[in-house]
């Protein structure tokens, strides 16, 4: 569904960056900083996975996905509590 409409975007905005070169110029520099961004944490970021994996699992055992791991935080820390951290019973 969002490729679908990013798709559309794209038509709608190549239509009008050919119009109104102020659009043209707006889009363009809206582009440049997520750009930017993701290019800087995937060079920079370590993957949750990997660093779990080689500090916790062993050898044998087949690597943790992302989702997992993300479950697995959420379990152990709480927005409500006032350190972040929640280890009782929800």
């Amino acid at each position: 569904m969002l490729k679908a409409q990013l798709d559309v975007w794209d038509a709608i905005a190549a239509k009008k960056s050919e119009r109104i070169r102020c659009f043209r110029k707006c889009t363009h520099l809206s582009l440049r900083s997520p750009e930017r961004a993701v290019k800087w944490q995937a060079d920079t970021v370590v993957p949750a996975a990997l660093a779990y994996n080689q500090a916790f699992s062993k050898a044998t055992a087949k690597p943790r996905s992302e989702e997992g791991l993300t479950r697995a935080y959420e379990q152990k820390h709480h927005p409500a509590s006032p350190d972040g951290v929640f280890l009782g019973a929800t």
